[in-house]
Protein backbone atom coordinates (compact mmCIF):
# COMPACT_ATOMS: atom_id res chain seq x y z
CA UNK A 1 0.00 0.00 0.00
CA UNK A 2 2.78 2.15 1.37
CA UNK A 3 4.56 1.53 -2.44
CA UNK A 4 1.12 2.38 -4.21
CA UNK A 5 1.05 5.70 -2.90
CA UNK A 6 5.22 6.53 -3.29
CA UNK A 7 4.13 5.76 -7.10
CA UNK A 8 1.29 7.81 -7.04
CA UNK A 9 2.96 11.10 -5.39
CA UNK A 10 5.60 10.18 -8.13
CA UNK A 11 2.99 10.78 -11.45
CA UNK A 12 1.26 13.57 -9.37
CA UNK A 13 4.51 15.38 -9.08
CA UNK A 14 5.42 14.51 -12.83
CA UNK A 15 2.00 15.55 -14.46
CA UNK A 16 2.42 19.15 -12.31
CA UNK A 17 6.10 19.91 -13.52
CA UNK A 18 5.07 19.56 -17.40
CA UNK A 19 4.31 22.91 -18.87
CA UNK A 20 0.87 24.58 -19.49
CA UNK A 21 -0.88 22.69 -22.39
CA UNK A 22 1.49 19.57 -21.73
CA UNK A 23 -2.18 17.42 -21.82
CA UNK A 24 -3.63 18.73 -25.06
CA UNK A 25 -0.42 17.80 -26.84
CA UNK A 26 -1.93 13.82 -26.42
CA UNK A 27 -3.32 11.96 -29.25
CA UNK A 28 -7.14 12.01 -28.52
CA UNK A 29 -9.58 9.27 -29.78
CA UNK A 30 -12.22 11.65 -31.06
CA UNK A 31 -14.68 8.56 -32.33
CA UNK A 32 -14.31 4.72 -31.59
CA UNK A 33 -16.54 2.03 -33.25
CA UNK A 34 -15.94 -2.18 -33.17
CA UNK A 35 -17.31 -2.72 -37.22
CA UNK A 36 -17.19 -6.33 -38.43
CA UNK A 37 -15.37 -7.19 -42.07
CA UNK A 38 -15.90 -10.61 -43.79
CA UNK A 39 -12.28 -11.68 -43.06
CA UNK A 40 -10.64 -9.60 -40.64
CA UNK A 41 -13.77 -10.26 -38.14
CA UNK A 42 -13.94 -7.57 -35.40
CA UNK A 43 -12.18 -4.24 -35.65
CA UNK A 44 -11.96 -1.04 -33.37
CA UNK A 45 -11.94 1.60 -35.95
CA UNK A 46 -10.56 4.86 -34.19
CA UNK A 47 -10.37 8.70 -35.28
CA UNK A 48 -7.66 10.20 -33.73
CA UNK A 49 -6.53 13.86 -33.16
CA UNK A 50 -3.32 15.50 -32.00
CA UNK A 51 -2.31 19.25 -31.67
CA UNK A 52 -0.08 20.12 -33.75
CA UNK A 53 -0.53 16.80 -36.36
CA UNK A 54 -2.31 15.50 -39.28
CA UNK A 55 -5.36 13.36 -37.94
CA UNK A 56 -4.96 9.81 -38.41
CA UNK A 57 -7.44 6.81 -38.93
CA UNK A 58 -6.20 3.88 -36.56
CA UNK A 59 -7.81 0.36 -37.23
CA UNK A 60 -6.82 -2.67 -35.08
CA UNK A 61 -7.80 -6.47 -34.48
CA UNK A 62 -10.32 -6.21 -31.64
CA UNK A 63 -8.78 -9.95 -30.52
CA UNK A 64 -4.69 -9.57 -30.82
CA UNK A 65 -4.43 -5.65 -30.79
CA UNK A 66 -2.66 -5.98 -33.88
CA UNK A 67 -2.52 -3.00 -36.24
CA UNK A 68 -4.29 -3.67 -39.71
CA UNK A 69 -4.14 0.01 -40.74
CA UNK A 70 -2.39 3.28 -39.63
CA UNK A 71 -3.52 6.21 -42.61
CA UNK A 72 -2.69 10.21 -41.62
CA UNK A 73 -4.82 12.36 -43.51
CA UNK A 74 -1.83 14.48 -45.87
CA UNK A 75 -4.04 17.81 -47.25
CA UNK A 76 -1.31 19.93 -49.31
CA UNK A 77 -2.03 23.39 -47.27
CA UNK A 78 -2.09 21.86 -43.61
CA UNK A 79 -5.35 23.09 -42.57
CA UNK A 80 -6.22 20.12 -41.03
CA UNK A 81 -3.63 20.15 -37.83
CA UNK A 82 -5.76 20.98 -34.98
CA UNK A 83 -4.13 23.66 -33.11
CA UNK A 84 -6.07 23.91 -30.18
CA UNK A 85 -7.60 27.02 -30.31
CA UNK A 86 -11.54 25.97 -30.57
CA UNK A 87 -13.64 23.22 -30.32
CA UNK A 88 -15.69 24.93 -32.48
CA UNK A 89 -12.70 26.28 -35.30
CA UNK A 90 -10.14 22.99 -34.79
CA UNK A 91 -10.13 20.86 -37.64
CA UNK A 92 -11.32 17.47 -37.00
CA UNK A 93 -11.83 13.72 -37.95
CA UNK A 94 -14.79 11.20 -38.19
CA UNK A 95 -16.01 8.36 -39.60
CA UNK A 96 -19.54 6.74 -41.21
CA UNK A 97 -19.47 2.91 -41.71
CA UNK A 98 -21.96 2.40 -45.20
CA UNK A 99 -23.21 -0.56 -46.45
CA UNK A 100 -23.91 -0.30 -50.46
CA UNK A 101 -25.08 -3.10 -52.32
CA UNK A 102 -22.56 -4.46 -55.05
CA UNK A 103 -19.38 -2.87 -53.51
CA UNK A 104 -17.19 -4.37 -50.26
CA UNK A 105 -19.32 -4.04 -47.34
CA UNK A 106 -18.97 -2.52 -44.94
CA UNK A 107 -16.84 0.86 -46.19
CA UNK A 108 -15.47 3.67 -43.97
CA UNK A 109 -16.30 7.11 -44.78
CA UNK A 110 -13.59 8.91 -43.59
CA UNK A 111 -13.89 12.77 -43.36
CA UNK A 112 -11.35 15.19 -42.31
CA UNK A 113 -12.87 18.85 -41.73
CA UNK A 114 -11.88 22.38 -41.48
CA UNK A 115 -14.30 24.47 -40.54
CA UNK A 116 -14.35 28.24 -42.37
CA UNK A 117 -16.20 30.95 -42.17
CA UNK A 118 -19.13 31.13 -45.01
CA UNK A 119 -17.31 27.83 -45.89
CA UNK A 120 -16.10 24.12 -44.57
CA UNK A 121 -13.41 22.12 -46.37
CA UNK A 122 -13.84 17.99 -46.33
CA UNK A 123 -11.33 15.93 -47.23
CA UNK A 124 -12.38 12.12 -47.13
CA UNK A 125 -11.04 8.55 -48.22
CA UNK A 126 -12.59 5.21 -48.28
CA UNK A 127 -11.22 2.34 -46.23
CA UNK A 128 -12.97 -1.58 -47.02
CA UNK A 129 -11.24 -4.46 -47.17
CA UNK A 130 -10.03 -5.94 -50.31
CA UNK A 131 -9.07 -10.00 -50.43
CA UNK A 132 -9.13 -9.95 -46.61
CA UNK A 133 -6.70 -6.52 -46.13
CA UNK A 134 -8.02 -3.79 -45.00
CA UNK A 135 -7.04 -0.80 -47.37
CA UNK A 136 -7.53 3.07 -48.61
CA UNK A 137 -9.22 2.48 -51.53
CA UNK A 138 -9.20 6.40 -53.01
CA UNK A 139 -6.95 9.12 -53.68
CA UNK A 140 -8.01 12.30 -50.82
CA UNK A 141 -11.48 13.42 -52.30
CA UNK A 142 -12.43 16.92 -51.08
CA UNK A 143 -15.39 19.42 -51.48
CA UNK A 144 -17.13 22.20 -50.07
CA UNK A 145 -20.33 22.54 -47.87
CA UNK A 146 -21.75 22.32 -51.75
CA UNK A 147 -20.83 19.36 -52.89
CA UNK A 148 -20.93 15.56 -51.15
CA UNK A 149 -20.12 12.01 -51.22
CA UNK A 150 -21.82 8.92 -52.96
CA UNK A 151 -21.28 5.55 -53.09
CA UNK A 152 -23.60 2.56 -54.00
CA UNK A 153 -25.50 1.97 -57.27
CA UNK A 154 -24.52 5.02 -59.83
CA UNK A 155 -26.75 3.65 -63.29
CA UNK A 156 -26.80 0.58 -65.81
CA UNK A 157 -23.84 1.97 -67.58
CA UNK A 158 -21.92 2.51 -64.62
CA UNK A 159 -23.17 -0.27 -62.06
CA UNK A 160 -21.69 0.64 -58.98
CA UNK A 161 -19.16 2.95 -57.94
CA UNK A 162 -18.19 6.06 -55.92
CA UNK A 163 -19.44 9.88 -56.80
CA UNK A 164 -17.47 13.33 -55.70
CA UNK A 165 -19.08 16.94 -56.57
CA UNK A 166 -18.05 20.12 -55.88
CA UNK A 167 -19.42 24.00 -56.89
CA UNK A 168 -16.92 25.25 -59.25
CA UNK A 169 -16.86 29.56 -57.98
CA UNK A 170 -17.55 31.07 -61.47
CA UNK A 171 -18.57 34.52 -60.53
CA UNK A 172 -20.83 35.87 -57.89
CA UNK A 173 -21.49 35.35 -54.50
CA UNK A 174 -20.48 32.57 -52.93
CA UNK A 175 -24.12 30.73 -52.05
CA UNK A 176 -25.68 32.06 -55.79
CA UNK A 177 -25.86 29.51 -58.28
CA UNK A 178 -22.74 27.43 -60.12
CA UNK A 179 -21.47 24.78 -61.66
CA UNK A 180 -20.46 21.80 -60.76
CA UNK A 181 -17.35 19.42 -61.03
CA UNK A 182 -18.48 15.76 -60.83
CA UNK A 183 -16.15 13.02 -60.83
CA UNK A 184 -17.19 9.19 -61.09
CA UNK A 185 -15.19 6.63 -59.75
CA UNK A 186 -15.48 2.23 -60.25
CA UNK A 187 -13.45 0.37 -58.32
CA UNK A 188 -11.01 -2.16 -60.22
CA UNK A 189 -8.86 -4.12 -58.14
CA UNK A 190 -8.06 -2.60 -54.89
CA UNK A 191 -8.66 0.93 -55.65
CA UNK A 192 -11.32 3.12 -56.69
CA UNK A 193 -10.62 4.86 -60.46
CA UNK A 194 -11.74 7.69 -61.85
CA UNK A 195 -14.22 6.68 -64.79
CA UNK A 196 -15.14 10.49 -65.87
CA UNK A 197 -14.80 14.14 -64.64
CA UNK A 198 -17.63 16.13 -65.76
CA UNK A 199 -18.49 20.02 -65.53
CA UNK A 200 -22.29 20.41 -65.36
CA UNK A 201 -23.94 22.27 -68.24
CA UNK A 202 -26.11 24.39 -66.10
CA UNK A 203 -25.89 25.96 -62.90
CA UNK A 204 -27.16 25.22 -59.09
CA UNK A 205 -27.61 25.94 -55.73
CA UNK A 206 -27.47 24.15 -52.51
CA UNK A 207 -25.67 21.04 -52.52
CA UNK A 208 -25.79 20.56 -56.34
CA UNK A 209 -27.12 17.23 -56.65
CA UNK A 210 -28.88 18.24 -59.71
CA UNK A 211 -25.31 18.60 -61.45
CA UNK A 212 -25.22 14.79 -61.10
CA UNK A 213 -28.29 13.79 -62.32
CA UNK A 214 -27.32 15.51 -65.71
CA UNK A 215 -25.03 12.02 -65.87
CA UNK A 216 -28.29 9.82 -65.03
CA UNK A 217 -27.33 9.58 -61.27
CA UNK A 218 -29.59 9.68 -58.31
CA UNK A 219 -27.38 10.17 -55.34
CA UNK A 220 -27.42 11.39 -51.98
CA UNK A 221 -24.62 13.09 -49.77
CA UNK A 222 -23.60 10.78 -47.50
CA UNK A 223 -21.83 13.02 -45.35
CA UNK A 224 -25.12 13.40 -43.19
CA UNK A 225 -24.63 9.96 -41.95
CA UNK A 226 -21.19 10.92 -40.16
CA UNK A 227 -21.01 11.58 -36.88
CA UNK A 228 -20.88 15.80 -35.97
CA UNK A 229 -21.01 16.50 -39.67
CA UNK A 230 -24.73 17.38 -40.43
CA UNK A 231 -24.07 20.69 -38.47
CA UNK A 232 -21.12 21.92 -40.70
CA UNK A 233 -23.55 21.24 -43.66
CA UNK A 234 -26.40 23.60 -43.10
Amino acid sequence: MKKCLQVLLIVCAFLLLQPAGFARQATRTRQSRVVKFPVSGSVLVQAKEKVGHNPRMFLLNRQTGKVLLDYVFQDAEDVLKPQGDSPITDPFLRFGVIRAAGLPSPLLLAVGVSPGGSDHGFWAVIIGEVSGQLKVLTQELFTHIQGGFYLGYLNKKLGYGLVSWKFVWDDGAHYDLHPYEVEVFTLQGDRFVRRQKYVSKKKYEDNGIGAVRELGISVRDLRRSVPRLKEYLE
